[in-house]
């Protein structure tokens, strides 16, 4: 049986373009052949949207409840691509589970008849709340996405802090094995300062592919496309081809 990679980006930051890592990052694996499974545990569903898909009703809220069972809401979305989208009555079921026995163990325990996946990738709100506990209790890798811009590893701290408390409490096995540069710009000296800073608190963990900031990416989240399918022959789609190649070169690093 293959062993499936299970991969969270995460940043307490918002507006670092996490969701689009996750969806643009999602979409070059399954492209390169990869089974590929997005589980978004964000209210926002920013990730579901920008995949073009509407889950209401049908979501990972439902799950969580206990409503429904994980195969009632994974959507075969294309080739070697499956989603379980998210909706913003998470928020509510997040406030109805605070009270629950092991209520930072349900994704965990849900997810576990989930099989066949190459990776699993975990779109989450940038906060720290019950779902971000259950994502980090489940998940067995943790990609920092970090904007390249002064405070950029403002919120690291805190997530760093919490990843100790359940590596203690809850898993064992979660660790950062990767950091993303998102939004770069190689010609602002300002942003080579910060990744300089960056490599220096996390060193080989630091992915050599640097995210730009470009309008495609938005352009394809706001088709519902991930950028390899809004411009199949773009630059754009070669910065994530490059990291997916990164990506599949190894575990935890």
């Amino acid at each position: 049986m293959k062993k499936t990679r299970i991969i969270s980006l995460c940043n307490l930051k918002g507006g670092v373009g996490k969701s689009t890592g996750v969806v643009n990052l999602a979409g070059a694996l399954a492209e390169s052949g990869k089974k590929v499974l997005v589980v978004d545990m964000d209210p926002q569903a920013n990730a579901s949207t920008f995949l073009g898909i509407q889950g209401e009703g049908r979501t990972i809220s439902e799950v969580m409840r206990g409503d429904l069972v994980i195969n009632d809401v994974m959507r075969e979305r294309s080739k070697n691509l499956w989603v379980i989208p998210s909706s913003r009555a998470l928020d509510e079921t997040q406030q109805v589970l605070a009270a629950t026995p092991g209520r930072e163990l349900i994704l965990r325990d849900e997810m576990s008849g989930v099989e066949g996946f190459d990776y699993i990738l975990i779109d989450c709100a940038p906060r720290l709340d019950l779902l971000l506990v259950n994502v980090l209790s489940y998940v067995s890798e943790v990609f920092l996405a970090v904007q390249t811009e002064p405070a950029a590893l403002e919120g690291v701290a805190s997530i760093l802090d919490t990843l100790k408390k359940v590596q203690k409490r809850l898993n064992a096995e979660v660790s950062v094995t990767g950091v993303i540069c998102m939004m770069y710009d190689a010609r602002v000296n300002l942003h080579r300062d910060v990744v300089a800073e960056i490599q220096s608190a996390f060193g080989p963990k630091l992915f050599k592919t640097m995210v730009p900031r470009r309008i495609a990416f938005s352009e394809a989240g706001s088709h519902g496309k991930t950028i390899s399918e809004y411009a199949p022959k773009g630059a754009e789609r070669e910065v994530y081809v490059s990291l997916a190649k990164e990506v599949m070169k190894g575990g935890k690093r």
